[in-house]
């Protein structure tokens, strides 16, 4: 998995690609992660073409606590999308 680019805002947003070199879309990676993320009551969506792009949504009232705890669900949710594709592969 790749994190080929990221923007900013009030939306954050991160594509995901196989590869730096190939750029394939990774779509279903993306799928997972989104699903991993919400069963840990994280907001985010895809987007794009390829529904490669996670979109996350933000609360209004958003404090440190939240966001020390997004980086570690999506560690969680991204380590364990990798695994669970490794295993079914």
């Amino acid at each position: 998995m790749e994190i080929i680019r990221a923007a900013g805002g009030l939306f954050k947003s991160v594509e995901l690609v196989e590869g730096r070199e190939s750029r394939k879309p990774a779509t279903e990676l993306a799928a997972r992660i989104v699903s991993s993320l919400r069963s840990r009551r994280i907001l985010a969506g895809r987007t794009g073409r390829h529904e490669n792009i996670l979109k996350l949504r933000p609360p209004m009232v958003f404090s440190r606590e939240n966001a020390d705890f997004f980086p570690a669900g999506f560690r969680f949710g991204a380590g364990r999308s990798l695994i669970e594709r490794e295993g079914t592969t």
